[in-house]
C-alpha cells in the first residue's frame, strides 16, 4: 500500500493528518506489533553484524587476529609517543645517543618481537622490589615494526581458504619427515662388544 499518500484521522477527535514517517510507524506498531518488532530487531542486527563482519574482513586483510589487532594498537600508539618525545629531545638537545645499561638489560628480543615486561618482573618474584626511575631515557625508537604474517590482501585469503598446511610442498616435508622418524625407530640398536678378559 502507499501509505505515505494515505491520510490519517485520530478516531478520537477526527482530526486527520497527512502521512510521514512517524506516524506511519505508529500504525504499523499497533496494527502488527510482531512484524515490525521483528524488522526493527533485524534492521539493528543488520547494523551490527555488518559491523562485526567489515571488522574481520579488515583483520584477515592485514593477516592479524583480534588479540593481535588490540597489541598492534598498543605498538602503534606506543611509536607515536615515543616518537615524538625524541622529536622534542632533539630540539631541546636532552638526546641519549644509546639505552642506560639498567633500560639495555631488561629488553629480550628475539629477532622478531622484542619483549621489555619479562626482566622487570624477576625482582619482584624473589620479593625484592625495584626502584622506580625518576627519568626514562630518551631514545630514537627507530621505523614502525612490521607485521611479519601479513602476506598481503590476496596472499591473507588465500591462507583462509587453502591454508600451507594443505599445500603439496607442506604435505611432501611432513611425509619426509614422518618416513626419516620411521626409518630412524625402525634401525636396530647397535651392540656391545663383549669386554675380552687381558691374558697375562
Amino acid at each position: 500500500k502507499k501509505l505515505l499518500e494515505a491520510t490519517f484521522f485520530n478516531p478520537a477527535t477526527g482530526q486527520e493528518f497527512k502521512a510521514d514517517w512517524f506516524i506511519i510507524t505508529q500504525y504499523l506498531f499497533q496494527r502488527h506489533f510482531y512484524i515490525s518488532g521483528v524488522v526493527l530487531l533485524m534492521t539493528v542486527m543488520t547494523f551490527v553484524l555488518g559491523g562485526f563482519l567489515t571488522y574481520h574482513i579488515w583483520l584477515t586483510s592485514r593477516g592479524m587476529t583480534t588479540n593481535e589487532s588490540v597489541k598492534w594498537g598498543q605498538v602503534i600508539k606506543w611509536h607515536k609517543q615515543e616518537s615524538k618525545r625524541y622529536q622534542h629531545a632533539v630540539k631541546n638537545g636532552l638526546v641519549s645517543e644509546q639505552m642506560d645499561a639498567s633500560n639495555a638489560s631488561s629488553v629480550v628480543t628475539d629477532g622478531d618481537v622484542t619483549c621489555t615486561g619479562a626482566a622487570d618482573l624477576a625482582p619482584r618474584a624473589n620479593g625484592q622490589r625495584r626502584e622506580e626511575k625518576t627519568e626514562t631515557p630518551i631514545y630514537d625508537p627507530g621505523p614502525m615494526p612490521k607485521n611479519i604474517y601479513d602476506n598481503g590482501m590476496v596472499e591473507n585469503w588465500r591462507e583462509v581458504f587453502y591454508p600451507k598446511s594443505l599445500r603439496q610442498d607442506s604435505l611432501d616435508r611432513w611425509k619426509r619427515s614422518l618416513h626419516a622418524s620411521r626409518s630412524s625407530s625402525d634401525d636396530p640398536p647397535p651392540q656391545q662388544q663383549a669386554a675380552k678378559p687381558k691374558v697375562s
